[in-house]
């Protein structure tokens, strides 16, 4: 299991914020190598007490096996699939986009789980 950062974790990156009141953050991660059980993608910081209003999980298909088991949950330092949990996106391919937001959030960081 390893702990990596997509560009918009890293150290000093800090979300900006919009004269609206809104904070929109687009981040991405691409694997140097296939996922493991249990791989952890920070993706992005998240102010606390901020509510997250939309989400996207896209993904190529990164499951070669014959009968595909890879999921993804997405969420934060508290609860791994607080937004999404076992997706099968990277089984094909596709978008999913979460039904159940909002969501405020208490945590500073938002953190994908499980691959």
């Amino acid at each position: 299991m390893a702990t990596v950062l997509s560009n918009k974790a890293q150290p000093g990156v800090s979300p900006k914020f919009l004269p609206s009141g809104v904070i929109a953050v687009c981040a991405s991660y691409t694997f140097g190598s296939a996922p493991s059980l249990n791989d952890l993608v920070q993706m992005m910081k998240i102010p606390a007490g901020a509510t997250v209003i939309d989400m996207i999980l896209d993904s190529d298909d990164l499951d070669s096996n014959g009968t595909p088991t890879m999921k993804f949950d997405v969420g934060d330092a508290t609860t791994a699939a607080r937004f999404i949990a076992a997706s099968t996106v990277p089984q094909a391919g596709v978008l999913c986009i979460p039904v159940s937001l909002p969501v405020r959030l208490t945590s500073t960081r938002l953190t994908p789980g499980s691959t």
